[in-house]
């Protein structure tokens, strides 16, 4: 790309935007109804129920997207390892009554948490519920909360089934009979149905037929565009319908998405709002308005798809777009009286504060925050160190934290377990897979770093490899030429650029990889004097940088050495750089078996005489060092495979002993 994003800046708006997310939940809180677990819809709806107490007027939308903006707080305060925060507690005791005194009442009382007072019962109002009793399931233990889940499910599955019927008879989502399906609404309702009923996702007729409305709407919204029809074209629409559309994969999808993100963008005003759209609902008791801020958020999402799929160009839009919502949000902040916070933008009453409108904001100030740092990762990793990006695969990427469970850990099982009965492994998984499961950021707190020793060939690296394999993350490899690119005087500079770049990145796997030679002894007796002072300068430099690393504690780090541990500075094994050391010897008997097993499979008839050769060559090295390494038990199987049609015991064991025997001549000379 000629003109590259520029980290730097990225790391300025990540900055910026903390302490805005704290404002907007702050003022979120002002709303709060403790008697009823509930939120106010504004701050003038207290002085209306004074007017009228025997009316108690629960506002089921607001209280719904405040929850679910006030569980994405909380999360964020958890990534940020923010404890301290008097936000902390205040959060996770709102969140626990809410619960507790109104989700609660669903199964009892389902029209108390569905029936809007101005708009009824809606499929908009029902899929912020499904998204909250999803919230739930993973929620409340970390909030204490007293729930029957069960039975709040089994009401919401009602919901979910009626929302899906609704959806399905017109492939989209009205809110009034006698109006057209609206993206704006169909959208929330596909993403809060799958969102909560992951395990029973929609028919695939049923999205095909989606997708090929949602298509048509934004072919529509564009021709509107480009034919100067002002009085049709509705940016706000095509926003929705975009981020609905790359839900979907498809040819000619990405480039129609990047073409009406285009338009969007082009349509947004110098102040960061966009034109009032049109009507959502005309027959309701309050009309549906759409707020800027709710096309930031629907952006915001946006981007976060493109980083995903290395779309930079769309990103780049997106980021001047979203930073002129940004500008919008931080001008338009209403400090006045007990209820702070935001008002939808095309509002024209003044002193407006609304909690639906503020819980957009926080909603969208994190997830904004969340794309930006999933861009600046994208940026570093992929076009800084040419490694390609591991994502999840998933619809709504921006709820990944909603899914996000101890189930998505895969099962360590790396194939180069040197030990019997798996040992490594199972304490690798006990040490630092199971204590991240249990984290809901999937943040390693407890252990992040080690240490493997041991000789070449016994599978340190492909170890490493398969814990990012199990947890989904990138796997970075950082070898000496990295740090010497510039050479031996370059090498301070190009390592606080490379640390600087690991501490940007968040749920990567690091492996240092034979950069022992940055940490050995120095023996000052044999040594010339710049030799030292070269050697500990670089050893001097390196240490504060990884203890550093090894307290942010957002990637698992190894330094891999074919050295043994008493060849290391002894700075290096002290305890605060890293947290666990590991010998990694030559495989045993059985796990040499285990692994040709695994490659060749238990059907492969050469199988039988590789165990057989592998038996008789532990026989036979009884007495001395055991030599068998995987990158020769590698080697083995392949030549095994190569000459599988005429493969006997006798040239197994030929075979295998040649490659312990070392390299052979090609030419025999007399």
């Amino acid at each position: 790309m000629d003109d590259p994003i520029d980290v730097q800046h990225l790391d300025e708006c990540i900055d910026n935007l903390e302490s805005w997310i704290h404002l907007a939940a702050s003022s979120l809180l002002t709303f709060y109804i403790p008697k009823r677990g509930a939120f106010w819809r504004d701050n003038f709806a207290p002085d209306e129920e004074a007017k009228q107490p025997k009316k108690k007027k629960y506002s089921p939308t607001s209280t719904h997207r405040s929850f679910f903006a006030l569980r994405e707080y909380l999360r964020f305060l958890a990534e940020e390892n923010i404890k301290t925060h008097s936000a902390v507690a205040r959060c996770s005791t709102v969140l626990k009554e809410v619960s507790e005194r109104y989700l609660s009442l669903l199964p009892s009382n389902p029209s108390l948490v569905r029936d809007s007072a101005t708009n009824q019962i809606n499929a908009f109002t029902d899929s912020h519920l499904l998204l909250a009793v999803a919230c739930l399931r993973r929620l409340h233990h970390a909030i204490d909360a007293k729930l029957d889940l069960q039975k709040i499910e089994q009401a919401a599955d009602q919901i979910a089934r009626e929302n899906r019927s609704l959806l399905r008879s017109g492939v989209g989502v009205r809110l009034d009979s006698r109006g057209e399906a609206h993206d704006f609404i169909t959208l929330h309702t596909v993403r809060g149905l799958e969102i909560y009923c992951e395990s029973k996702p929609l028919s695939p007729n049923l999205l095909d037929l989606l997708q090929l409305q949602v298509k048509e709407r934004v072919l529509r919204q564009l021709a509107f565009d480009y034919s100067k029809v002002s009085s049709k074209f509705d940016a706000s629409e095509l926003a929705f319908s975009v981020e609905l559309l790359i839900r979907f994969t498809g040819q000619g999808i990405e480039e129609l998405a990047s073409r009406a993100i285009s338009s969007v963008a082009q349509s947004q005003g110098e102040h960061g709002g966009w034109p009032a759209p049109r009507l959502v609902w005309y027959r309701g008791k309050s009309l549906l308005h759409i707020a800027s801020v709710e096309v930031a958020l629907s952006l915001s999402h946006v981007l976060l798809r493109a980083v995903r799929r290395n779309a930079f160009a769309v990103c780049k839009t997106l980021l001047a777009c979203l930073g002129r919502s940004y500008d919008l949000v931080r001008s338009s902040y209403n400090s006045q009286g007990p209820f702070t916070g935001w008002s939808n933008d095309h509002a024209r009453t003044e002193s407006l504060s609304e909690s639906w409108t503020t819980a957009i904001v926080l909603t969208f100030l994190i997830h904004y925050r969340d794309a930006l740092l999933h861009l600046r990762q994208a940026v570093i990793i992929g076009r800084k160190y040419k490694l390609r990006m591991q994502y999840r695969d998933l619809h709504w990427p921006e709820m990944e934290p909603v899914l996000r469970s101890h189930a998505w850990i895969r099962k360590f099982e790396p194939l180069t377990d040197p030990t019997d009965g798996r040992a490594l492994s199972r304490q690798v998984e006990s040490v630092f897979l199971t204590p991240l499961g249990a984290d809901w950021s999937h943040r390693p707190r407890r252990a992040s770093s080690l240490i493997l020793y041991g000789k070449p060939g016994t599978g340190k690296t492909s170890l490493m490899e398969s814990l990012a394999s199990s947890l989904d993350w990138p796997f970075l490899i950082l070898s000496p030429p990295d740090f010497l690119r510039d050479g031996l005087e370059g090498f301070e500079a190009r390592a606080a650029e490379i640390f600087d770049d690991l501490l940007r990145l968040r749920r990567v796997v690091v492996l240092f990889d034979e950069c022992e030679e940055f940490f050995k002894h120095r023996d000052e007796k044999s040594q010339r004097l710049e030799s030292r002072t070269a050697g500990a300068f670089i050893t001097a430099g390196m240490l504060p940088r990884l203890q550093k690393l090894r307290k942010t504690s957002w990637i698992i780090f190894a330094l891999a050495t074919n050295s043994q541990l008493d060849e290391l500075d002894d700075a290096v094994t002290r305890p605060g750089r890293f947290d666990y050391v590991q010998e990694i010897k030559f495989p045993t008997l059985e796990s040499q078996i285990r692994f040709v097993t695994t490659v060749m499979g238990p059907s492969e008839l050469s199988l039988r005489l590789a165990i057989k050769s592998l038996q008789k060559a532990d026989t036979d090295l009884a007495t001395k060092p055991v030599l068998v390494s995987f990158a020769l038990l590698a080697r083995f199987v392949g030549l095994l495979g190569d000459a599988s049609h005429n493969m006997t015991q006798k040239k197994s064991d030929s075979a295998l002993k040649r490659l312990l025997s070392g390299p052979q001549h090609l030419l025999h000379i007399a």
